[in-house]
């Protein structure tokens, strides 16, 4: 029996657009922002910052010194948190509809800088989650399979009565693998014509 569903935050709860960052570095420092973009890599620093292993001024110095930008810390820190765009259309109901029948959280890979910012721009959004699990904050990230544990732990449920949506085909797979109902998000219409065939009544899903 379905209990809970764990939604992720990009591009599911909250539109993003990567290419807002380089947009907006390039803008301050006056270089050209898709020869930053096309150099940019989600490397072991980004992915331990995500795992809060390395701290927001050692991220943006190496960010600094690796993609030579001439930008202070306040300067990057805008550009990263640029990649920020509005909610993503119709979620808000689903979650409303959703809560008065199940448990919902939300498990996301993200990191010191936009925590802050996402609970206070998008705070209506959040609103009628449980919980956000911020990867920095677990000390782990999907796809790895302790993030998804640490959301179970939290729940006291079993991964069979769980549905996760991500619109990341690798997370998705990862929590198959340990036993999650998952759903490949790609707007709120398609998630709900998935939910229907997990037998999730339409009036508790819209």
């Amino acid at each position: 029996m379905i209990r809970a569903f764990v939604f992720d935050l990009g591009n599911v709860l909250i539109r993003i657009l990567p290419e807002r960052i380089f947009q907006n570095w390039g803008e301050q420092s006056g270089l050209d922002w898709r020869e930053i973009y096309a150099r940019f890599r989600f490397d072991e620093v980004h992915d331990a910052f995500e795992r809060g292993e390395v701290a927001p001024a050692q991220f943006l110095a190496h960010i600094r010194q690796t993609y030579d930008l001439p930008l202070t810390d306040a300067q990057l820190e805008q550009g990263w948190n640029a990649i920020f765009v509005g909610e993503v259309p119709g979620v808000t109901g689903l979650i409303r509809a959703l809560k008065s029948h199940y448990r919902v959280v939300a498990l996301s890979n993200t990191n010191a800088i936009h925590v802050p910012f996402f609970k206070a721009a998008y705070e209506e959004t959040l609103r009628d989650l449980e919980y956000v699990f911020a990867s920095n904050e677990i000390g782990t990230r999907k796809p790895e399979a302790q993030a998804y544990q640490t959301v179970m732990d939290y729940l006291q449920m079993r991964p069979e009565e769980l549905v996760f949506l991500d619109d990341n085909a690798a997370n998705v797979r990862a929590a198959r693998a340990i036993g999650m109902q998952a759903i490949e998000f790609t707007a709120v219409e398609e998630a709900l014509a998935e939910l229907c065939k997990l037998g999730i009544d339409q009036t508790q899903a819209s």
